[in-house]
């Protein structure tokens, strides 16, 4: 109830129940419920998912819960039918997922009243209300209505707020295992987003039934402040006894309890049907209790249990009279009885249920193969004919039934429905299926079909999948070889009576006519090599089959589908895929007439060229596209086309011209329907602004793109790259508290591919707050991923920073850390390349190799590393020199020349030549950058300097700039080495921080109790004289100290034992 509590308080909780089935996490949830709302003390709302929700409802459990509200969440406006055509757009305008579109085409958001066109998404022609022949008619529930994945967000957290207004709000969400990637995404949307609500949110999970990608989504949640875990685990014995006993008979023998609690295993649900079973051996397993059980009822009462065995949870009384083939009074004598022997269980909505979803599935594994398909075809065809149908569900149930018209109609149509909800992975999942059971669609909706499953798979964050989707429909065997060419189904799945006086008649369905860099920057990019299981042929796409003969029409057609293979396979990591792609596709342009479409294929290969590195190449290509999208007057193709423009200007060095075409982009893109050119100019028109060092104006234009995206409906997917920019901005300019929320939030929407981006953020901020745990997680999850050098650059820096920071505080052994740091170096330098498009990468690389240089030169012989790689020695020379070519060739750009001027000043201090103007130099740099964790270096450097210099005024004012900024940014490594500063310099400051841990410097090198006490007080600068009296020895003692001390050191003289001292960790904070 501590939960409770808080969320009463204003403190909103999400407590996650997990534990395998049978432990009990219902039952702890209804005493739960039962106790916040005695006495009328909180609002009680309750929904469940239910099992193979990748083709049930999207958000299932959240609509359980909030039924009487969903109007408000869905509606947007009118509730238009996404079934219904779409409107045709204004000319020039493009697809809102960046097809060039047609006249009479639109990706939009259908308006209702237009019954002359067909109903896919994408405006193109194609079947009529595919589905009806299913039974689905226009969507009846307000959760088909086509608002945006935001825009139902925001509202979601609002009406918890509203619902939370007066009284607190206990929201039970139960068997999240099941839940679709809608509802997980929504849950780890709330559970960032509530904030001061009056909301507790409880939710019960099996932990070991998680699929892969709803286990990363688990865990991610679990770090959510605001998250608590209650794991279950088995009950004790005795517990079990108590429990059994209370089951059965008065003066049971104590021998039947007793097997009964050993057969339990700890399991309440296996105890409880133990007992209520009535045989006094313990069965092998609960599945035999189950099945002991049934076994005993009547034909009535199993016709009844069967049934339901194959339904999603719940079954409405009426749907239930309507499938089983029993009279009213016996049906309702069978359900009694099974209601008694809490076979059954009714439910909030008038209806049954089985006790529990592993009874239901042990009784489903009991059918044989024969009687399941035949309940699976009961249930669909009652189902088509009743109010409350699902497509989605029908398509379940045609599927299993072995009717695969049905279920392919069935399929599309719920997965157009889902598409319009923007239940994007749910869509995907159904598009999966339609496309499984495609040789069953008709002809004309076959060809249409795979299209429309790769911008499914592409919004769901499938780029892969995509791919193969839009391969298939370029190939000539496309369209299925043996499809209906109409109607019906096959006569063994036409549904047979299920009611004495009634029977189900089904119609068959008629078919009818970002460029840049990462951090902070779009991490769209490749390093040019393909990934892993693709091919990067030079020619052509893979796609087979002649092209020659095409008409104009056809080559036009194909070279629209060959762009969205170069995108789909952009996103996959192929960029030489997309490249070869986009060739194919200008080929098949070639003496074509001038089109929106060759603008739109232009711009995309101007694109590639600078993702690729290859700045000078894309110039010509985007200024053909400018030309061609002004002649055509084609908005979108004009501004994607300004947007890489703009990118080119700024790699070349003209940042103003830049800036200027992107921020001219944004007003072209904002005036169409292009979602994706909208994200492409904000984002890059942000990572601009950040190269300038314009962190505020680049929040800004993120808000402003976030805004109009969501207005068009972009999914998480396609927003991702910009919410990313957004993040590393935050990060960049010390508001990581910010950066915290806004990571967590989007770790549970993105893709895999961008959530790499996202945990390398997640890293910098642990390394920079000096969390070991957490960065070794995330290094383990990125080392694993695919090679990409605008990641592999960053990557390797953050961890040789790290290993620097450990090896300066002597939290490490010392060489260990500065043999790490080098190959991390010399790794990075190696994946992003040498003078190409990826500067900020390489010179922040470049910065930290000096850092270690520094570190080296300063060593003593005896400590230095002695297995550093050997490019390292070769490599290293040259490091400033390197970075101050870079900075150079980009003196627009502060955050390269704040880089350039800390890799000069680390070299100057690798040659003792620094001096505290050098790093007040390099911190005045940062601090025009907006990087306030950077300049903290910097000003501890300054510090240092002064410290040689014996200025210790301006050396103690360093030092608290130095922790004014690192403080409060949690910045504890920077800290630590400020205090330690301090303490060596016996200068004025704050308390010390908690020291780190460390191995015991002492034993390391076989030092005594007593050389330890010597070692810290001649570090200190103290003389033999002064030792002794503070030792109380004499002083001939303390010279045979410190000879051994140097001896055991390797040191030669007392400066390098002193200094090796300082590095081993063992300097207190306050010295005697």
């Amino acid at each position: 109830m501590d939960a409770f509590d808080r969320a009463a308080a204003g403190h909103p909780q999400l407590l996650l129940v997990t534990g395998e089935a049978g432990l009990g996490k219902t039952r702890l949830v209804e005493e739960v419920a039962a106790l916040t709302v005695a006495d009328g003390r909180a609002r009680l709302r309750l929904g469940a998912s239910v099992p193979l929700s990748g083709t049930t409802l999207a958000y299932g459990p959240f609509v359980a819960a909030l039924r009487d509200r969903t109007p408000c969440l869905f509606a947007s406006g009118a509730a238009p039918d996404p079934t219904t055509p779409t409107t045709p757009p204004r000319p020039g305008r493009s697809s809102a997922s960046g097809d060039a579109v047609r006249p009479g085409e639109r990706d939009q958001p259908a308006r209702p009243g237009d019954p002359a066109r067909a109903g896919r998404e994408d405006g193109t022609p194609g079947p009529g209300r595919a589905g009806e022949a299913a039974g689905c008619g226009p969507l009846e529930d307000a959760v088909s209505h086509p608002a945006t994945r935001q825009r139902l967000f925001e509202r979601m957290l609002a009406l918890l707020a509203d619902l939370s207004a007066r009284i607190p709000l206990v929201l039970v969400l139960e068997d999240l295992h099941w839940a679709d990637a809608s509802t997980r995404d929504l849950l780890a949307f709330l559970a960032v987003r509530l904030r001061r609500q009056h909301v507790l949110i409880v939710a019960t999970v099996r932990e070991a039934e998680l699929a892969a990608d709803a286990r990363r989504w688990f865990a991610e949640l679990l770090r959510c402040p605001r998250v608590t875990r209650l794991r279950l685990t088995a009950l004790a014995d005795a517990e079990v006894a108590e429990l059994v006993a209370a089951l059965l008979s008065p003066g049971s023998d104590p021998a039947d309890v007793a097997a009964a609690v050993a057969a339990a295993e700890g399991n309440p649900l296996y105890a409880e049907e133990l007992a209520r079973s009535g045989r006094p051996w313990p069965p092998a397993s609960i599945a035999e209790i189950v099945l002991a059980r049934v076994s005993c009822v009547d034909a009535d009462v199993r016709q009844v249990i069967d049934q339901l065995s194959v339904t999603d949870g719940g079954v409405p009384h009426d749907l239930l009279a309507a499938v089983v083939p029993l009279p009213e009074p016996v049906l309702l004598a069978a359900v009694r009885k099974a209601v008694d022997q809490r076979l059954l269980v009714t439910t909030a909505d008038d209806g049954y249920a089985l006790p529990h979803g592993l009874i239901r599935q042990i009784l489903y594994a009991d059918l044989l193969p024969g009687e399941r398909r035949r309940l699976h075809r009961r249930y669909a065809a009652a189902l088509s004919r009743h109010r409350d149908r699902d497509p989605a569900l029908l398509a379940r149930h045609w599927h299993l039934a072995d009717c695969p018209a049905l279920a392919a109609t069935a399929a599309l149509t719920a997965a157009r429905r889902a598409a319009a909800a923007r239940a994007h992975p749910e869509a995907h999942g159904l598009y999966s299926l339609a496309v499984e059971l495609a040789d069953h669609l008709p002809v004309a909706v076959a060809a249409a079909l795979w299209p429309e499953a790769a911008r499914a798979a592409a919004h769901a964050g499938d780029p892969q999948r995509a791919t193969e989707h839009i391969l298939r429909a370029l190939s000539p065997t496309a369209e299925p070889t043996a499809g209906p060419t109409g109607g019906g189904a096959a006569s063994s799945c036409a549904p047979s009576p299920v009611r004495p006086t009634a029977q189900a008649t089904v119609r068959g369905s008629g078919g009818s006519g970002s460029a840049g860099r990462s951090g902070p920057a779009c991490p769209g990019g490749s390093d040019g090599r393909a990934a892993p299981g693709t091919t990067a042929a030079p020619g052509r796409t893979g796609a087979a089959g002649p092209v020659a003969g095409l008409g104009h029409t056809e080559r036009a057609e194909r070279a629209r589908l060959l762009e969205r293979l170069a995108a789909y396979r952009r996103d996959a990591g192929d960029p030489r895929g997309a490249v070869a792609a986009l060739g194919e596709a200008l080929e098949l342009l070639t003496g074509e007439r001038a089109s929106a479409l060759e603008a739109r294929v232009l711009a995309a290969a101007a694109d590639m060229r600078v993702r690729l590195g290859d700045p000078d190449g894309a110039l010509p290509l985007a200024q053909r596209a400018l030309r061609m999208a002004e002649r055509t007057g084609a908005l979108a193709e004009h501004a994607h086309a300004l947007t890489t423009l703009g990118v080119v200007r700024a790699q070349r060095g003209d940042l103003a011209g830049g800036l200027e075409a992107l921020g001219r982009a944004r007003e072209l893109a904002g005036a169409t329907d292009s979602v994706e050119d909208v994200l492409r100019a904000a984002s890059n028109h942000m990572y601009l602004l950040c190269t300038g060092g314009r962190f505020a104006e680049a929040r800004e234009v993120a808000l402003a793109g976030r805004r109009a995206a969501g207005e068009l409906g972009a999914p998480p997917p396609m927003t991702a790259v910009l919410d990313f920019n957004t993040a590393a901005v935050l990060v960049a300019t010390g508001r990581w508290p910010e950066a915290d929320e806004l990571l967590a939030e989007l770790v549970g929407q993105s893709s895999a591919h961008i959530v790499r981006y996202l945990h390398l953020l997640q890293l910098e901020l642990a390394v920079a707050r000096g969390d070991p745990r957490t960065a070794a997680e995330l290094t383990a999850v990125l080392a694993a991923s695919p090679d990409d050098p605008r990641l592999r650059g960053p990557f390797h820096a953050c961890l040789a920073e790290q290993a620097l920071d450990t090896a300066e505080s002597g939290a490490g052994t010392g060489a260990a850390e500065l043999s790490t740091a080098a190959d991390h170096v010399l790794r990075g330098l190696c994946a992003v390349g040498s003078g190409g498009a990826l500067a900020e990468e390489e010179i922040r690389l470049l910065a930290a190799g000096a850092r270690l240089a520094a570190e080296l030169a300063l060593l003593p012989e005896p400590l230095r590393p002695r297995g550093l790689p050997l490019a390292w020695h070769t490599d290293a020379a040259a490091f400033a020199d390197r970075a101050a070519a870079i900075a150079a060739r980009h003196g627009g750009e502060p955050v390269v020349a704040a880089f350039g001027a800390l890799a000069a000043a680390e070299h100057s201090r690798g040659g003792g030549t620094d001096d505290r103007a050098t790093w007040r130099q390099v911190a005045d740099v940062w601090r025009a950058a907006d990087q306030p964790y950077r300049e903290a270096y910097a000003r501890l450097r300054e510090a240092g300097s002064a410290i040689r210099a014996s200025r210790r005024e301006q050396a103690g004012r360093a030092l608290a700039a130095c922790l004014a900024l690192a403080e409060p940014l949690a910045a504890e490594p920077l800290v630590r080495l400020a205090h330690a500063l301090a303490a060596r310099s016996r200068l004025t400051r704050p308390p010390a921080p908690p020291a780190p841990t460390a191995p015991n410097a002492a034993a390391r090198f076989d030092l005594t109790e007593r050389e330890t006490q010597v070692l810290a007080l001649l570090s200190d600068g103290r003389s033999n004289r002064q030792i002794g009296r503070s030792l109380y020895i004499s002083d001939r003692t303390v010279a045979v100290h410190v000879s051994h001390i140097l001896e055991k050191l390797g040191v030669r003289n007392r400066t390098e034992a002193a200094l090796v001292y300082a590095r081993a960790g063992l300097a207190p904070s306050v010295l005697p």
